[in-house]
């Protein structure tokens, strides 16, 4: 009796190790890949869509999606087709789901932006720093996703003051490959350009 109970204890752990296994090569599959998400703004996924590949994804509010081309692309948004350049976005609004497929030859990196809430439009900017240029922001941002569409190695260095003059907080380096992503905390950010090229990202800001 102990042993057919071992055998069956035996047989329900190998059943739960292939189901697991199945979980994760279907969802490397469907070519989405979590990326760092802010659980009170977004969930940020990058997509790989291949010639195959026909994705379908749900909104997790009224806000919708925002798309972003790492390159040069052509795709069918809900059907439709889009010409993107790298570094172009798409915003998708209301709470219907969204299809994307690739009309191209080559597979599409996309990052996928689904809004879960915002108190204020969106403001999505694409920026291209040359070697050791510094982009120096003198508004106050509200929290920002930054997406390299180049890789990319920053210097962010934030204002820790209320106001003038300006105090210098703990200097970061942010390096990402492209169509990775990182958030930057509100306020003041000087970013410096401190890779041995120039580099393009998209902000995005709540």
């Amino acid at each position: 009796m102990l042993s057919t109970v071992i055998s069956l204890g035996d047989r329900l752990k190998k059943a739960i190790l292939c189901a697991l296994a199945l979980s994760v090569f279907v969802s490397t599959k469907s070519g989405a890949a979590p990326l760092d998400s802010n659980s009170g703004l977004a969930k940020v996924s990058l997509i790989r869509l291949n010639r195959e590949t026909k994705l379908s994804f749900q909104p997790i509010s009224d806000q919708g999606f925002v798309l972003v081309a790492i390159r040069d692309c052509s795709l069918l948004i809900d059907g439709k087709s889009a010409l993107l350049k790298a570094g172009d976005y798409q915003k998708i609004p209301g709470i219907q789901s969204l299809e994307l497929s690739q009309s191209g030859p080559m597979p599409v990196p996309l990052v996928l932006i689904k809004v879960v809430s915002t108190i204020q439009p969106l403001t999505i900017e694409t920026t291209t720093l040359a070697r050791h240029q510094e982009l120096v922001d003198a508004s106050d941002r509200n929290t920002t996703l930054l997406i390299a569409i180049d890789p990319l190695r920053l210097r962010d260095v934030r204002d820790l003051a209320d106001d003038e003059p300006w105090k210098s907080g703990p200097q970061k380096t942010i390096e990402l490959q492209e169509g990775q992503t990182a958030w930057l905390l509100r306020g003041v950010h000087r970013l410096r350009n401190s890779g041995k090229t120039a580099t393009r990202f998209v902000t995005v800001e709540w």
